[in-house]
């Protein structure tokens, strides 16, 4: 799976076959992964964790990421982290 940060969704990643991608969808469907209120707080969760990650000492930052990943939406911020490198700003 993958994460649009601007919707807040959890999409299937484009590097999967069409089959695959569909199932990704019935998926994220049947589990209820981009309900209003499950976007609404996975987007407030990401963003507060990009803030607080950016603002926080480099040594403060490993601490920061455990407590997130280990928590609800663990698997976004995991995501999140993945683009920040990609990104350069880490």
């Amino acid at each position: 799976m993958d994460y649009d940060g601007l919707a807040g969704e959890i999409v299937p990643k484009r590097s999967l076959t069409e089959t695959a991608q569909r199932m990704a969808l019935d998926t994220i469907a049947d589990l209820g992964l981009n309900d209003l209120d499950v976007r609404y707080y996975r987007f407030l969760r990401a963003e507060r964790f990009v803030a607080e990650f950016l603002s926080s000492p480099v040594a403060e930052r490993q601490a920061l990421y455990d407590s997130y990943a280990t928590s609800e939406y663990g698997g976004t911020i995991d995501i999140v982290i993945e683009r920040l490198r990609d990104d350069g700003h880490i």
